[in-house]
């Protein structure tokens, strides 16, 4: 349908709308011609107008209806209260759309005072994804990593779309894994419709797959819980306006002059704390215990950031204190593959660290067990996950997948054990680069080599200890270490 006709079809709803009582066909023909810019002086024509209700009641699911009990008659929307509620939350969503675009398009003398923000690039891709989605055709896509720098290839059943803070999202399930995919449409780099159908999956419903989530991030790492926050008076206001969750989720438990308390029933995730850091001092998590004392760590981070500087690669690995090199790697940014924190640095960025915390000294076992203690079970399951990506990197250059010799042989190791490989490997690849500035001026800057990949010398040697200091432990028990402590417990 063209961007015109939408314009029509949305003046007509806001014109019967805002009616008191309702309006007849003349008073509405009289405010159409009056609008030059849709009408170009021409009066709507009768039959014209019974084709346009056919279309708002298939464009935003209105009825408008003649209440013929008056004379002349009167048209009105007999269900204009349904966009109040959630079930048409796309049909007002499209109603407000093309309003607000209605009403700029007639403010063209005063644009340089209508201010509006930047929206990121992916929407050409939208388009083709929603006819893709009707047609029930797969889509080939390049996405691009922030975290890698790379571009991956999937070919995907296009399951749905949202839109949240301004970007629209894709989640799709992987052709050749069935996994669900997300991605975010300005980090498509090419979009293809393919001729291949799928049928739509009965075990995906996509209110349930986001149900209690604030925005996109839908790890199973975070279930819905109460969070009960503590907002003072004033930003009260803002949540009371603009709630974190919509209809019952969210409940404002008590209020006095101070401050007020709401109970809010979400998942915990990345972006739903970045929300809450927000609001700065005028908010407080009070429960769940974990939650306050994230964003206590968040809080501190940030801090100890501002007042030191920061670690700066180059004070790597001799100018920064143990003890805050400790509190610095011991965050969820570097143990916890599945958080949004983990693309905050580089893998290269968060090996060098490592490195230089066990080159200076360091004990990463102590600050590992140290993590483990306070956090939950769902986040401990991560840390050897995030260890097998770190040794990916220093043995292989990459990460390793399943089908690896090197990845099941590593997974039989015990915690202690990878660890040690994990700490030797990084006192291996250490190496300190030497350079010229323009100056002619030599400094040195350290880095993570790749002189010793595809070397499994370390990773021998501790095998054989192993085998020396547990002579009665059978094959057979070793090789099942991999299947019990990766996939049906965890190490820590």
């Amino acid at each position: 349908m063209a961007l015109n006709q939408i314009n029509k079809l949305v003046w007509i709803v806001e014109s019967i709308n805002n009616s008191i009582g309702g309006i007849t066909f003349e008073e509405l023909n009289s405010k159409w011609i009056a609008n030059q810019d849709l009408s170009n002086g021409v009066d709507m024509l009768k039959r014209t107008f019974q084709k346009w209700k056919l279309k708002i009641a298939d464009t935003f699911g209105l009825d408008i209806e003649c209440d013929r009990s008056v004379s002349p008659c009167r048209y009105y929307i007999r269900n204009a209260d349904d966009l109040r509620h959630d079930n048409n939350r796309v049909e007002k969503w499209l109603l407000n759309t093309y309003s607000v675009a209605n009403s700029l398009s007639e403010s063209k003398l005063i644009k340089d005072r209508i201010i509006i923000d930047e929206i990121p690039s992916g929407r050409e891709y939208l388009g083709p994804i929603i006819d893709a989605m009707k047609k029930s055709r797969t889509v080939q896509l390049s996405l691009y990593s922030y975290e890698t720098k790379e571009t991956c290839e999937y070919n995907v059943m296009p399951l749905c779309v949202k839109l949240f803070r301004q970007r629209w999202y894709l989640v799709g399930r992987s052709c050749s894994t069935g996994e669900n995919i997300r991605c975010c449409l300005d980090r498509i780099l090419r979009l293809n419709i393919t001729s291949e159908t799928f049928i739509y999956p009965k075990d995906f419903d996509p209110k349930e797959y986001f149900d209690g989530c604030f925005g996109i991030v839908t790890e199973e790492g975070y279930e819905i819980e109460d969070v009960i926050l503590k907002v003072s008076a004033g930003q009260a206001n803002y949540i009371r306006a603009l709630p974190l969750m919509q209809g019952d989720a969210q409940q404002e438990i008590e209020r006095n002059d101070s401050y007020s308390i709401f109970r809010v029933r979400v998942r915990p995730s990345f972006d739903f704390q970045q929300e809450l850091l927000w609001h700065r001092e005028g908010l407080e998590v009070l429960e769940p215990k974990w939650l306050r004392k994230k964003m206590a760590e968040i809080v501190k981070k940030n801090v100890e950031q501002i007042l030191q500087g920061g670690l700066e690669m180059k004070s790597i690995p001799f100018d920064t204190p143990l003890e805050r090199y400790a509190s610095h790697i011991g965050m969820r940014e570097y143990w916890d593959t599945l958080g949004h924190e983990w693309c905050d640095h580089t893998i290269d960025y968060k090996l060098l660290s490592l490195a230089g915390f066990v080159h200076n000294g360091g004990d990463l076992y102590q600050v590992i067990q140290e993590y483990a203690d306070c956090h939950e079970q769902m986040y401990r399951r991560e840390i050897q996950k995030a260890i097998l990506v770190y040794l990916g990197h220093l043995m292989t250059g990459k990460r390793l997948d399943d089908y690896n010799p090197l990845c099941s042989r590593i997974k039989c190791l015990d915690k202690e054990e990878l660890v040690q490989l994990l700490t030797e490997e990084l006192k291996l690849n250490l190496k300190e680069s030497w350079d010229y500035d323009k100056e002619m001026i030599k400094h040195s800057e350290w880095i993570i080599s790749k002189d010793h990949l595809h070397d499994d010398s370390i990773l021998d040697r501790i095998e054989r200890t192993h085998w020396r200091n547990h002579p009665e432990e059978s094959f057979s028990t070793y090789s099942q270490k991999e299947e019990l402590n990766w996939e049906e417990t965890s190490l820590w």
